[in-house]
């Protein structure tokens, strides 16, 4: 509206959008924002959903029981300096000089806060955060006769933030950007509540905020050939490798989903997990043998960027589920596994249990489990009912592939328990390649009753028996414990 003061701009948007909804909404960001990138970027491990959430509502009862709980210096200085240090450890790095160990080197690569200083640090955030708008809310809160409509905005700023976080940041954002925004949007709010005295420090922090917020892009930016983002996450491509050998690799979030050399010469080479020393690349191979290279038919649980089908012989058949339909479209227009593949490809879109439950038998030689939330198999997947699905589809003779690379979760324990009920055997082979290898380090667990595949895999000596713990229950669509599984 041209002409119109901007204070007369202001008292119209505190007219339209009222003080309680506008806290509400900052609040529930905070809660969204600090979930998603605790179980995206930390570490994937379902039951961590549940702590943002149980500090959230506790400083919801201590702020609304009113019994001082809430100091507000206290808690504005405290989100200065929490906003800072959560904005400072989006792009932390450790010494590249220093011996940290494998873990901590695969750490340092990614950018990413070890998982025990990580959680620490961002549930006290969070709890500072909460604290804070919570806190603020409480001061706002009007006498008993306008209670009722004070706890409407409340529930309509948390409708709009929700909506924020879940709706809008995926259809306009390419990347995680609401984390960062929340926490500046935080420290601004400290500023407009400041006194004289405390304005300028306030301020300063802000300017803190925004340059960090900088700095994070670079490092989001860096090497990014593209990056797209829809509801099932963010995915980037990003070039790596060495000048004289490049390669682009494709990332959901900070987890590597594959990655693939540039040129000629090495191009159709397997890499990261899926090298013909992995779980899945002996598994094919000697399938192979076995059955005296008849034309093979395997189903592929899991895209990634299509580095499996480099296994593909003409007469082959690769039917690949794929959940994400951006990933299908990155592997085909930014990779050429796919294309290069001399198998035929058949892509399914769609959630692969669920397709595979309406389809006919497919008699695949070979099924291999690699669909990944992160850095975590989706728990449906891994079930005695999934497990019954995926029997059904398999020919006489077949191999079931489970992926279980995880840094968190020990899940071979729980894929011997579905090969037991199912009358098959289980064999976890782990490839652990030499730092100049391309291949990544991998876990795969074969179950199967083909007794001439499992003596070809015992006799070179390939694969080794998974001990299961007393008490371990088979995971069902309506039982596991991810206790039970932690490393």
């Amino acid at each position: 509206m041209p002409g119109l003061p901007v204070a007369k701009l202001r008292v119209r948007f505190r007219a339209l959008v009222p003080e309680p909804t506008r806290w509400s909404s900052q609040r529930l960001r905070l809660l969204l924002t600090v979930t998603t990138h605790t179980t995206q970027n930390i570490a994937s491990i379902p039951f961590l959903w549940v702590l943002p959430l149980a500090i959230y509502l506790a400083t919801f009862i201590l702020t609304f029981d009113g019994k001082g709980w809430y100091w507000p210096r206290t808690f504005r200085l405290l989100t200065c300096l929490i906003g800072l240090a959560l904005l400072a450890a989006l792009r932390y790095r450790l010494a590249s000089d220093w011996d940290w160990g494998d873990e901590w080197s695969e750490l340092y690569e990614t950018g990413l806060m070890h998982i025990n200083y990580a959680l620490p640090l961002y549930s006290v955030g969070l709890f500072v955060l909460c604290m804070f708008c919570h806190g603020e809310l409480v001061a706002r809160k009007p006498a008993a006769t306008h209670l009722t409509r004070f706890y409407l905005m409340v529930s309509l700023g948390g409708a709009i933030g929700g909506l924020l976080v879940g709706v809008v940041a995926p259809l306009t954002l390419n990347w995680y950007w609401e984390f960062p925004a929340a926490l500046c949007v935080s420290v601004f709010l400290v500023v407009c509540l400041s006194s004289r005295w405390w304005r300028l420090p306030a301020a300063i922090a802000l300017g803190g905020c925004a340059g960090l917020v900088y700095y994070y892009s670079e490092h989001v930016y860096e090497n990014t050939v593209e990056m797209t983002r829809n509801f099932y996450g963010a995915l980037s491509v990003k070039a790596a490798g060495l000048a004289d050998d490049p390669k682009w690799r494709l990332q959901h979030g900070v987890i590597t989903h594959g990655e693939q050399f540039r040129s000629e010469e090495h191009k159709r080479m397997p890499t990261t997990y899926y090298g013909a020393k992995s779980g899945v690349g002996r598994a094919i191979e000697t399938l192979r043998t076995v059955d005296k290279n008849a034309p093979q038919r395997v189903g592929l649980i899991g895209l990634g960027v299509g580095t499996l089908t480099t296994y593909g012989r003409a007469g082959d058949t690769y039917r690949v589920y794929e959940l994400n339909p951006a990933v299908l479209e990155l592997a085909t227009r930014r990779f050429t596994y796919l294309t290069d593949s001399q198998a035929r490809i058949e892509p399914a879109i769609g959630d692969a249990r669920l397709i595979l439950e309406r389809e006919p038998s497919q008699q695949f030689d070979l099924l291999a489990i690699d669909a990944f939330s992160s850095d975590s198999i989706p728990v449906h997947l891994i079930t005695r009912e999934a497990m019954a699905i995926y029997r059904r589809h398999l020919r006489q003779g077949g191999v079931i592939a489970f992926h279980i690379s995880n840094r968190y979760l020990n899940l071979a324990p729980i894929t011997r328990q579905l090969a037991d009920e199912s009358g098959m055997q289980a064999l976890h082979v782990i490839d652990d390649p030499p730092d100049d290898d391309p291949t990544y380090r991998s876990d795969w667990v074969l179950i199967t009753s083909n007794k001439p595949f499992l003596d070809a895999l015992k006799t070179e000596k390939i694969g080794e028996e998974i001990v299961v713990s007393a008490g371990l229950r088979v995971w069902t669509d309506d039982y596991n414990n991810l206790f039970e599984v932690l490393k």
